[in-house]
Formats: structure tokens, sequence, C-alpha cells
């Protein structure tokens, strides 16, 4: 759905998981933990290079203006290439022989954040210029 994405993505920061702990109040002693009842994510990021046309800096941003602006669509703003709402990610990770040794699979994704892109002419040698992208997601398999 994405392939500009897909095709620039150059690094995945893998979300933290927490399990909080049910606090109950006991006599002489401030709080016993019991189990946790919930599992809370962060965000998955990925650092994407840009190209000189950002085209996948682009699909992210018409993505979210698509997710702001879903019920405002009027007949001359309708097109039959709309993004979804929800994607999956999937993340290969690879061996030292370039191998898939694992596929961290990520489940009802939609991006909340399109980072900073720092657009610099005072730099003498080549730079390339990455952007983080923050999703939210239901869950995620590793596989």
């Amino acid at each position: 759905k994405f392939p500009n994405l897909e095709f620039m993505a150059t690094g995945v920061i893998h979300p933290s998981m927490v399990a909080s702990p049910v606090e109950q109040a006991f006599r002489r002693v401030t709080s016993i933990p019991f189990a946790a009842d919930k599992l809370t994510f962060s965000e998955v990021v990925i650092e994407v290079l840009l190209d000189e046309n950002l085209t996948a800096y682009k699909e992210v941003y018409n993505w979210m203006n698509y997710i702001i602006n879903v019920n405002d669509v009027t007949p001359t703003r309708a097109t039959d290439e709309r993004p979804a709402t929800y994607a999956d990610i999937k993340v290969a990770i690879l061996n030292s022989h370039n191998n898939v040794t694992n596929t961290i699979t990520y489940y009802d994704c939609i991006p909340v954040s399109l980072g900073d892109v720092p657009l610099l002419s005072t730099s003498g040698d080549v730079q390339y210029i990455n952007c983080p992208i923050s999703f939210r997601f239901s869950q995620f398999e590793i596989a």
C-alpha cells in the first residue's frame, strides 16, 4: 500500500511493552502489587530516508490527512487512490547472511507522528535526510 515508505525505511525502533501491576492497599504496608491485567505498548518508530521528491514523506502525510479528514470527503475531493485507515507493518530480522530469522508484525497501525525534517544548506559533505515516523498499533507478533 505504501511502496516508497517500505523501500526507504532505514531502521526501526521496536517499542517497549509495560505490564503495570495492580496495587492493593494494605494496613501498615504502602501497597501490595498483584499481577498486571493490561499491557501497554509504546510507539513503533520507523526511520525513513527522504529522497529529493519527498515521496515517502508525502505518502505518510497523505495517509495522516486522510485519517483526519475521512468524514469530510466531498465529491470533488474523492478519489479511488485513498489510503487505508489502518495497515499492518512487517519487519524482517536478518542474520549475518541476510537470511530472515524472525518477522515482527505490528497489527492495525496508524501514523501518529511525522517527525522533524532538517533542511540545511550549510553542510559541506553529502548529508542524507532522515525522518522518524511513529505508529500506534493494537498488538504485535514475533514469528
